[in-house]
């Protein structure tokens, strides 16, 4: 047959050259060409039938003696061991490319423990390899059984579901390395930003905290929470969301009030200046003045220059920082004097000492405020800022007074005239070591 195939090749690709030309002129000696290679074509048929032949009468005188001499049980021997050889050719194929049963139930466990370990999680990258993978290995078993069980390669299929069961088993250990280190980071993030919600809850005793500002902090505060609950039900990345989500909250109204507090105690050194000098006048004329540290909130009374009593005040909600207008509950800082004494019927808060806010210089500022548009033109500077009893209430509670207790206001009420000094300052030395609640006002 090859040697068919070699002879008619070139006869062929000759035939197929003269065909192309397409004219008419090489249609004819194609035609020409055509009846000199008849003879040839048919030579080599010829030839074929008669190798054929002898092939078969060759073959014959092999198979005649065997019909004669071995019989029917040793044909029907030769038939059963020429099937042995076929089943074990097919044993070799299959060793050679075994069906990948076990390889695929190992990749496919393997990714299943995955899953359990959360790896879709906390390693959804290698996770989705593996899963890919194993996707792979199902897809090329199915198309190989598809096929002629001799002509089967399972290869293919082996190496995907290998890839899927290393690819499992690393998105496993990286699942279960991955939560533990969150475990570990949310438990110090929400035991660190829980110090700082403490920290600056006891801050808030202290100053007052504008209402923005604490409705803020309260719903950081809740998140806080929320990541907490997250944390105690091992759902640390949405722990981790939640903290990334208050952290910013919770600091940026701890950074605020801090701000806050630190333009405010720049005044420091004039306050002190104001104080050193009352006391100063206190000496030099043998008189009582009286002192009120706003952030202590302490009053202190001074007579002939020297520390005669010590109090407890309370103060407006609104006390960290100056009156600024009526309605802010703010405590006024300045240099005053007592201009009115009141007791009995006079007062609701058993003894008073009136002061002169706003003097002078309250009512500049205020008039500068309500140029630079900081204040509305139809604001009330306020006034009737007092010293009075019906203190005690541990709160910051009054409209702006300073409050005490009505057993000392007795005796400040006795040592001052109209004209004793009062000085009320934000701080002598800052942040006190105990301080009060502060309310939403009176």
């Amino acid at each position: 047959m090859s040697l068919l195939l070699n002879g008619i090749k070139p006869v062929l690709g000759r035939t197929i050259e003269t065909l192309q030309a397409g004219s008419r002129k090489r249609l004819s000696a194609f035609k020409v060409h055509l009846k000199e290679t008849y003879p040839v074509l048919k030579h080599w048929f010829e030839t074929l039938r008669r190798k054929s032949r002898e092939a078969w009468h060759f073959l014959n005188t092999f198979i005649q003696p065997l019909r004669l001499h071995l019989g029917r049980k040793r044909i029907l021997a030769g038939i059963l061991a020429a099937m042995f050889l076929l089943a074990a050719g097919v044993a070799i194929v299959r060793l050679k490319s075994p069906v990948p049963t076990e390889i695929y139930e190992q990749a496919r466990l393997a990714v299943s423990e995955a899953r359990h370990r959360e790896a879709a999680s906390y390693a959804p990258e290698v996770m989705q390899q593996a899963e890919y993978y194993l996707e792979q290995a199902r897809a090329a078993w199915q198309n190989e059984n598809r096929k002629w069980f001799w002509n089967r390669d399972f290869q293919a299929t082996h190496q995907f579901a290998e890839s899927a069961q290393i690819c499992a088993r690393i998105a496993g250990t990286l699942a279960v390395a991955r939560r533990d280190s969150l475990e570990l980071l949310t438990t110090f993030g929400i035991a660190r930003l829980q110090q700082t919600v403490e920290d600056f809850r006891n801050q808030a005793k202290r100053i007052p905290v504008n209402k923005a500002l604490w409705q803020k902090f309260v719903a950081s505060e809740l998140i806080v929470i929320e990541s907490k609950f997250a944390h105690w039900r091992r759902d640390f990345l949405t722990a981790k969301a939640k903290l990334q989500t208050a952290e910013p909250l919770v600091n940026g109204a701890w950074s605020t009030t801090k701000a806050t507090l630190e333009a405010y105690l720049r005044q420091v050194p004039i306050w002190q200046r104001w104080v050193n000098e009352t006391i100063a006048w206190s000496a030099a004329t043998d008189s009582t003045v009286i002192i009120v540290d706003k952030m202590a909130h302490r009053c202190f009374v001074y007579t002939d220059g020297q520390l005669r009593a010590e109090y407890p005040v309370e103060l407006g909600p609104g006390w960290l920082g100056h009156k600024r207008q009526r309605g802010d509950n703010a405590t006024p800082e300045g240099r005053y004097r007592v201009i009115k004494k009141k007791a009995g019927k006079h007062t609701i808060y058993y003894k008073a000492l009136q002061i002169d806010y706003p003097n002078h210089e309250d009512r500049q500022r205020f008039g500068e405020a309500q140029k630079r548009g900081e204040l509305s033109r139809f604001a009330s500077i306020g006034g009737l800022i007092e010293v009075h009893g019906e203190g005690g209430k541990g709160v910051n509670w009054t409209a702006g007074c300073v409050a005490l207790e009505n057993r000392h206001m007795d005796e400040i009420y006795e040592w001052s005239v109209v004209g004793t000094p009062v000085t009320i300052v934000g701080s002598l030395k800052g942040l006190p070591t105990n301080g009060h609640r502060s309310t939403s006002g009176d």
